[in-house]
Formats: structure tokens, C-alpha cells, sequence
């Protein structure tokens, strides 16, 4: 397996050579083709070995140009005059890919195809002499300028053929780059080698989708993060206010009372001065008066509450009443409470900071989320308690996590571990469940 391995990381290392050739060369390309796969650098494919019978041959041939770092043309009369060796040349041409012609034969008067006129040859042909030239020396000459910018070239080919599976896919923005990697793009095709193959439009309308991409997600994020902060702020503030509420009611009330009292006093008090004869009468009236309004008073508030009363019982009905019934929802319920102890376990103890950003966005999902079902239905089975354990315990992890980030607490922060036990001890007494305690 390891020897595999080691191949395999081998072979994707190599730089992908395609032969474009005419079949009266072919003894020739045999030879060049033998002696660059001498070269382990090298990964060499030709079209005679690699088209199985009955195939597209055009199909075909486009994909393994496409998936060349670099075209090695074999240059004669005959490759020169055919109009496939023709077509393969355009195709490179098109997708941009580095063309080295060599010359195995002089061509004379022979029109070469415009994109390899002017090309430096690599040269096998014969000396002006008549000698031949040595092969192994051309080889070289070949590796060479084959191995010159490989790394640059190798992007080449895999940037393109991301940017081909993005179309394919109908430019689906999962096929993009992102992050680290749309910044190493830009300066590649930022630093291209000279006499390099041209950065095609592809590659940057891919680039840039990218990029664009990556900004509109960022957004996201950041719109994601300030919704969650701007639900916050407003659920403090509705605690706030419910709590203002209460205050007053109980303030107005008081008032009420020690209002009431007073009208008797005052009433008794004159009936005294002025008619003592029946003082006894109109104490009795202003008893009865304010026996009234205390009466009156209590019916509207009774009815109110009763009213309120009533639509919280149908409200809790018709959400908990299923879930009252179903050991499925108990189970549902512990296991949203063991997702919440977990998160604000590894949030008390991660020593990450790139994982920090995900955990805390887990944990207020579970805050604004599935926990405060959980949170609605102890309030329910506690008989309409103002508020709920299970909440109070949220809400005070919520409030730790945020102070200690606006402080920069160091990692990990030991000190959520006793709001994260209180998130456990709620959830483990209400839902008689055993959610294991955190920070051990």
C-alpha cells in the first residue's frame, strides 16, 4: 500500500507531456517517446497508444490535450501537411497550452501552421552538412526547455481544468476557489513566466467568479453574525422590559391599594367634622365604596389574567401537548441538550482560535434555535413560570461567552466551565437525563 502511495504521488508530481505526431514519423516518435519516459519527470502519452478502437478520435484527442502541461509537436512534411497534426496545433492553440516543436525532418518550402512559425525548434534533423545530429544531444535539449517553468505550468493545466468542471457544472459555486487558494491564483496568473502560455479568459472569469464569491459569502457571515448579535441585544432587552413590566404592575397595584384607603380616610374624616351624627352611616358607604372598587378592580384584573391565562394553556397545548405524550419528543429534548452542553463544553476548553468562530456560531444556533423549545416547554410543565432553569442557564453561558471574547480571554476558557455545568445540571434535572459534566 505504501509503495502505491509513493507512485502515485510520484505520478501526479509529473509534468504531462502529449506527442502530436504524423504516422509517417512514427518510428521516430517511438524513439522520442521512449527515451522521455527514460526521464521519471516526465508522464508521456501518445495518441497511437491512448485512442482505443471505435473511440471519437477528436473527442478523445481534445481531452488529452486538455489534460497536457505542454504539447511536444513532432515537426516534418508530413506532420506539417496534415490536417489532424493541424487541428491538434489549433486545439493547443485554443486552450492555451505550451507548444515545442521539434524537428525530425527539414521541411522545405512546406508551410508549418502559423502557431509553431514563430517557435523555437528543438532540432533532430540533419546538420547543414548532411551529418546527422546525435539524438541523446537533441533529448536533452529537450529536457530542458521541458523543465523550464514546470510548476507554473502544472497550475496552468489544473486551474483550467477546474475552471472547465465549474462550467460543466453550470458555473455551481461549489466548484469555485476559495479563501487562501483565490489568492494564490491571482499571483500566478500574476507572475507568468515569459514565452509561457497565455492566462485565457477562463482561467480569469473563473478567477474572478471566485473572488466575487468569496466576498458575497464574507458578507454572509458577517450579516449572519450581526443578525445574531442584533437577536440578542433583543432578547435582553424583552427579559428587561418584561421585568420593568412586572415592577410597574406590582408598583400600580400598591398604589391602587394605598389610594383606596386614603378616599375612606379622607371621607370619614369630614363626616366627622360636619354631621356626627351619621358618622357611622357614611363610614359605612365609604367602606362599601371602596370594598367596590377594590372588587371592581380585582375582576378586571382577574379577567385579564384569566384571558391571558387561557390563551398561554391553548398556545402550550397546541405545541407541548404532543411532546407531553411521546417519549420520542423527551428524547428529542435531551438530545437537543446534550448538543448544547457539548458545544459549550468545547467552547470552555478548545485551544483552537479557528475553530472558536464555528462553536460559537453552534452555540447560538442552539440558543436562538432548538433550545428555546426546550426552554418553552419547562415553562409549560412548571405551570407558567415566568421563566425556566434551562433558559437562565443559556442565557448566562451566552452572556460569559460574550464578556470573555471582549476581553480576549485566552484559550481555553476555563471560566465558562461553570456556566456550561449549569447548562448540565438544568438539562439533567428537568429532563432526568445524565449528559455527562463538562470540562473533565
Amino acid at each position: 500500500m505504501q509503495v502505491s502511495m509513493v507512485a502515485v504521488a510520484l505520478q501526479e508530481h509529473k509534468l504531462k507531456i502529449f506527442v502530436s505526431y504524423s504516422r509517417a514519423n512514427t518510428a521516430f516518435a517511438d524513439e522520442l517517446v521512449a527515451g522521455l519516459r527514460y526521464d521519471d519527470r516526465f508522464d508521456v502519452t501518445i495518441d497511437r497508444q491512448s485512442i482505443i478502437e471505435g473511440e471519437d478520435w477528436k473527442l478523445r484527442l481534445g481531452a488529452l490535450i486538455a489534460d497536457a502541461d505542454t504539447i511536444v509537436f513532432v515537426l516534418s512534411p508530413a506532420s506539417a501537411k496534415s490536417k489532424i497534426c493541424g487541428w491538434e496545433v489549433d486545439e493547443a492553440k485554443r486552450l492555451s497550452k505550451r507548444i515545442l516543436p521539434v524537428l525530425a525532418e527539414p521541411v522545405g518550402k512546406v508551410p508549418v501552421p502559423a502557431a509553431l512559425a514563430a517557435l523555437n525548434y528543438v532540432r533532430f534533423d540533419p546538420q547543414d552538412n548532411g551529418e546527422q545530429r546525435s539524438f541523446m544531444a537533441g533529448l536533452k535539449s529537450l529536457a530542458r526547455a521541458l523543465y523550464t517553468d514546470v510548476p507554473w505550468l502544472r497550475q496552468h493545466t489544473n486551474y483550467q481544468t477546474l475552471a472547465h468542471s465549474w462550467v460543466e457544472a453550470g458555473r455551481s459555486l461549489n466548484r469555485l476557489l476559495s479563501g487562501p487558494d483565490i489568492v494564490a491564483a491571482k499571483n500566478w496568473a500574476a507572475n507568468r513566466p515569459k514565452d509561457s502560455p497565455e492566462v485565457t479568459e477562463l482561467h480569469l472569469e473563473f478567477f474572478k467568479a471566485s473572488e466575487v464569491a468569496e466576498a458575497a459569502e464574507t458578507s454572509r457571515e458577517r450579516q449572519q453574525l450581526a443578525d445574531i448579535e442584533a437577536a440578542h441585544k433583543a432578547r435582553e432587552a424583552a427579559l428587561v422590559s418584561a421585568e420593568k413590566a412586572m415592577d410597574e404592575q406590582r408598583r400600580s397595584n400598591q398604589r391602587l391599594f394605598w389610594r383606596t384607603l386614603t378616599l375612606g380616610a379622607v371621607v370619614a374624616g369630614v363626616t366627622v367634622v360636619a354631621m356626627a351624627s351619621i358618622f357611622y352611616l357614611n363610614r359605612a358607604r365609604a367602606d362599601l365604596a371602596a370594598q367596590k372598587l377594590a372588587a371592581d378592580t380585582a375582576t378586571i384584573n382577574a379577567t385579564v389574567a384569566k384571558a391571558e391565562a387561557e390563551k398561554a394553556i391553548q398556545r402550550a397545548k397546541r405545541t407541548f401537548g404532543i411532546t407531553n405524550r411521546n417519549a420520542a419528543g423527551q428524547r428529542a429534548m435531551q438530545r437537543v441538550c446534550s448538543n448544547a452542553v457539548d458545544v459549550a463544553t468545547r467552547l470552555a476548553t478548545t485551544k483552537d482560535v479557528s475553530s472558536l468562530k464555528t462553536l460559537t456560531l453552534t452555540f447560538d444556533e442552539y440558543f436562538y434555535g432548538d433550545m428555546l423549545l426546550v426552554e418553552e416547554y419547562q415553562r409549560w410543565a412548571t405551570e407558567g413560570a415566568d421563566t425556566s432553569s434551562i433558559e437562565q442557564s443559556m442565557v448566562g453561558f451566552s452572556n460569559a461567552l460574550k464578556g470573555s471574547s471582549q476581553t480576549s480571554e485566552a484559550l481555553p476558557r476555563k471560566s465558562l466551565c461553570v456556566k456550561a455545568k449549569a447548562i448540565q445540571a438544568a438539562c439533567n434535572t428537568f429532563l432526568k437525563m445524565n449528559a455527562p459534566e463538562p470540562c473533565q
